[in-house]
C-alpha cells in the first residue's frame, strides 16, 4: 500500500463513523492518532508529494476552521465553487498572485487577535453587554452585535460625564 493510500485510509478512519464528532472532547488515542496523521502528513510536504487539489482543499478548510468566522467561510466558499468554479486551493493561490502582482504581498492585513498565540480561534464567549452566549465572527470581538457595542459605549461614555 502507497504511503498516499495509508494516509487516505487514515483519515478516513478518523472522520469516518468512528472518528472526531463535533462538540465532543476527543480520546487521548484519538488525538495521538490525530497527531500521527498530521506527522505522517508533514513528511509527505517535506518530500514534495503532489497532493490533489481536493486533499489541498481539506488542509485549506482545517486551517480557516479555526482562523475564520462562518460568514468568511461561507463567503469564500461562494466565490471558490459558485463563482470561479474552482477548488478553493486555486482560489487561494489566485488572490496571492493578485496581492503579488499588485504589491500587497510585504504588506499583509493580519487579525490582531491572531497575535495571542491562539490564531484567533473563535470562541463562544458571554457578550460584555447583554450576556448572551454568542460565536465570535472575529478574534477580540466582546459583543454580540454591533448595536450592543455601541450601546455598551455609548453607556461608558455617559458615565463619563458626571
Amino acid at each position: 500500500m502507497s504511503r498516499a493510500a495509508k494516509i487516505q485510509e487514515d483519515i478516513q478512519k478518523i472522520v469516518g463513523n468512528k472518528g472526531l464528532e463535533p462538540g465532543l472532547p476527543p480520546t487521548q488515542t484519538k488525538v495521538e492518532e490525530v497527531e500521527g496523521l498530521f506527522f505522517r502528513l508533514s513528511e509527505l510536504v517535506k518530500e514534495s508529494y503532489p497532493f490533489t487539489a481536493d486533499q489541498m482543499d481539506v488542509g485549506i478548510k482545517m486551517s480557516w476552521s479555526r482562523l475564520l468566522s462562518d460568514h468568511d467561510q461561507n463567503w469564500f466558499r461562494e466565490v471558490a465553487e459558485l463563482i470561479c468554479h474552482r477548488p478553493w486551493c486555486q482560489v487561494l493561490w489566485g488572490f496571492f498572485r493578485r496581492c503579488n502582482d499588485w504589491g500587497y504581498t510585504s504588506n499583509p492585513a493580519f487579525d490582531p487577535g491572531w497575535s495571542d498565540g491562539d490564531f484567533g480561534m473563535l470562541k463562544e464567549i458571554p457578550c460584555g453587554y447583554c450576556g448572551e452566549i454568542f460565536k465570535q465572527e472575529v478574534a477580540g470581538q466582546i459583543y454580540c452585535s454591533n448595536k450592543h457595542g455601541a450601546a455598551a459605549e455609548f453607556a461608558m461614555r455617559n458615565t463619563h460625564l458626571d
